[in-house]
């Protein structure tokens, strides 16, 4: 019946399938200070989002985790991370300027639903080779006056060459979209 794990500070290792198999956990909270996540660890799980600590450098395979939803890094990309192979639906959501995008066009899945967010609040698809990207949206919420969106001309060196069908439709909350040179 586990339903929350709680890693407290000082834990530095989740051993390979630590939770597997735990199938009515759906909350998991790692500390900074973590700096290992073995393979499995929270396979079998009913967890739907993970967000895994900037200090973490070694993260092994998923396994079967179909209700995850978001995967949040908060620093650079662990050691194996690209054989990481994600459930359909899984958004990755990534720091800027970390060296993520040599990385994320080659994870099996990290574009099923075709976005990838990054902190500051923008939403990418890269090119296939993963030499352009497109802005496919924004979830950041813009309230302060004069109510403007600022497009980047590239993200972590990857120079932004469009945007997508759709990328502001629905923003009653945009005045206006500045897309820089």
């Amino acid at each position: 019946d586990l339903r929350e794990v709680v890693v407290e500070t000082g834990i530095t290792s989740i051993g390979r399938g630590a939770f597997s198999q735990c199938g009515n956990l759906v909350s998991v909270s790692l500390p900074e200070g973590l700096t290992t996540i073995d393979g499995l660890a929270f396979s079998g799980t009913v967890i739907t989002e993970l967000t895994v600590p900037s200090t973490v450098t070694k993260f092994g395979e998923l396994g079967n985790i179909p209700s995850l939803r978001k995967l949040v890094f908060l620093g650079a990309p662990p050691s194996d991370v690209s054989k990481l192979v994600l459930p359909v639906g899984c958004k990755v959501i990534v720091p800027p300027n970390c060296g993520w995008n040599n990385i994320v066009p080659s994870i099996p899945g990290a574009w099923q639903d075709g976005t990838i967010e990054y902190d500051y609040g923008f939403m990418v698809r890269p090119s296939g080779d993963g030499k352009e990207l497109t802005i496919t949206g924004s979830y950041q919420e813009i309230t302060d006056p004069p109510r403007k969106m600022v497009i980047p001309a590239e993200i972590d060196g990857i120079p932004v060459t469009s945007v997508g069908a759709g990328a502001f439709s629905n923003r009653s909350d945009i005045a206006s979209v500045v897309v820089s040179e």
